[in-house]
């Protein structure tokens, strides 16, 4: 990784009201993690809080695996796991992860059956929550298989304010396991669910989604929908990237059915609403219907160029939305998808045609963009997000904030956003050791598509592709390939003396 900061400039003074002034900028390319020492597997039997660094470079072995009722929080924490990272199984879990980042390993052999490297795996469940959490090369969140909560606000599931790169379910030997960044897959009516505001981007040959989102025979209730929304997802392929076949794709709500499940209709996914997301360069489908009752899919909006970014053809069949009752069981009513944009080139044509072949699934205004999709389309979607974030007072990821109040919504979905840039993923931390807080302003800026060797690369003399306010002078991690970024603000010293400010990055940075 080569890692390039910009000189700065610092003012530091020794009145009360000392004025410090610090200006950083950062150039990226692709990146890991931030070295840290690593503890061994971790098994927590009590609940509590827990903050740490764990590994397992055995793909049997969980590198944290809980193992009681009790609520665990685990917090400020890294972890990295050749198969399963956070794992719970058996124990009616009440696991909230926060401020975590998790990294997959490489794959080691397994027994009896295949072990992705799951960023979280539960199945019966009282309360998951993860919130801010970075997760890369990982097998994303899994959750099944059983909810038994008591059906209130503090017994749900909340994905909520992450970042994700390349969701990736190969395992050892060259198989592969179908992985997501997020899948319901329980029974029970589970209240209060939430999927949103997360960012999920994979690249092609370095990932291996299946759905990004999938919600599989699992259901809300009519009072209390699952609503997945405000997720921005890049990226659905196959490996390697330029085969013809691939199954996965965006978000779905899948209904699949086994002999002795029980009435088709009670056991299908329901009571759902999917709204406000943004889907980009997505392999087969942006967002599907595939069985299922009580099912709203709207004001989303799905672009793909067919391209790969140095400008090879995605050889995938692409489609924006498709809905009926796949797997013939009678359970698909009540379902509709509707004010949804979509703009789609497949092998080389604008693919203007979305799929309801049975008329159970309504499809109502869901226009199609006119003329041919590019890389510079899927550019301005990644712009309107990331202004869409700063709009809300949304930081992503560890260290990340939430908004203190509910989100603004778009009110409809529109066509694709004529501004600029794209991402990926990198780490970067600047600081200052001041002793006690103080007051004053911190603004982010950043410049998409920065290539170069030297900092004098960054155009700071121009506008730059977003600009957001950050809680402290940590920048965010996880951010993308080749760009530049600048933190500048002031703060006012809690006393008169002697101040020391330092910065950090993966590999070089200046102050």
């Amino acid at each position: 990784m080569n890692t390039i900061s910009t000189q700065g400039t610092k003012w530091t003074g020794t009145t009360l009201s000392a004025l410090i002034l610090t200006l950083v900028a950062f150039l990226f390319s692709t990146g890991f993690v931030n070295a840290q020492t690593y503890s061994g597997p971790l098994v927590i039997t009590k609940g509590g809080t827990y903050t740490g660094n764990w590994e397992s470079k055995d793909s049997e072995v969980a590198a944290v695996d809980v193992r009681t009722s009790e609520p665990v929080t685990i917090v400020n924490s890294n972890i990295r796991g050749a198969g399963y990272l956070i794992k719970s199984w058996g124990y009616a879990v009440n696991i909230t992860v926060r401020n975590t980042k998790g990294y997959g390993l490489t794959p080691t052999p397994f027994k009896d059956y295949k072990k992705p490297r799951r960023f979280l795996t539960v199945n019966n469940f009282k309360n998951v929550v993860v919130e801010n959490c970075y997760l890369e090369g990982t097998a994303g969140i899994y959750v099944g298989t059983r909810y038994e909560g008591n059906g209130s606000t503090s017994e749900t599931v909340k994905i909520r304010y992450n970042k994700a790169r390349n969701i990736d379910g190969r395992v050892y030997g060259g198989q592969r396991e179908h992985s997501q960044f997020a899948q319901f897959n329980y029974r029970g009516s589970l209240p209060h669910a939430e999927i949103a505001w997360n960012e999920v981007i994979n690249e092609p040959n370095k990932s291996l989604v299946e759905d990004n989102i999938n919600l599989s025979n699992s259901r809300g209730t009519s009072g209390s929908p699952i609503r997945v929304h405000n997720n921005y997802i890049q990226g659905a392929y196959p490996y390697p990237a330029t085969e013809t076949k691939f199954s996965g794709g965006g978000i779905i709500a899948d209904s699949w059915y086994q002999d002795g499940m029980g009435d088709a209709a009670s056991v299908a996914t329901a009571y759902v609403k999917v709204y406000d997301n943004q889907t980009v360069n997505i392999g087969n489908y942006n967002y599907a219907i595939a069985g299922g009752n009580n099912i709203e899919v709207y004001n989303n909006r799905g672009v793909n160029s067919g391209l790969f970014d140095d400008g090879t053809r995605v050889n995938t069949h692409n489609v924006g939305l498709y809905g009926y009752d796949y797997y013939k069981k009678g359970a698909t009513f009540n379902a509709v998808m509707r004010n949804n944009v979509t703009g789609v080139m497949s092998q080389g044509s604008l693919f203007d045609k979305n799929y309801f072949p049975d008329g159970l699934v309504k499809n109502e205004n869901n226009p199609y963009v006119g003329g041919n999709i590019t890389k510079q389309h899927e550019k301005n979607e990644y712009t309107a997000w990331l202004n869409k974030l700063s709009s809300n007072g949304i930081v992503l990821g560890p260290n990340g904030s939430a908004p203190s109040t509910s989100p603004t919504q778009d009110p409809v979905a529109t066509a694709p956003a004529e501004q600029t840039p794209t991402v990926e993923s990198g780490s970067t931390s600047t600081g200052t050791t001041t002793g006690t807080a103080g007051t004053g302003k911190i603004t982010r800026d950043f410049w998409s598509n920065v290539h170069g060797t030297t900092v004098s690369v960054i155009p700071v003399s121009t506008n730059p592709t977003s600009t957001s306010a950050l809680s402290s002078f940590e920048a965010p991690g996880g951010q993308g390939n080749n760009y530049g970024q600048r933190i500048r603000g002031y703060v006012t010293a809690p006393a008169s003396g002697q101040y020391t400010f330092w910065i950090a990055a993966d590999d070089v940075a200046e102050l």
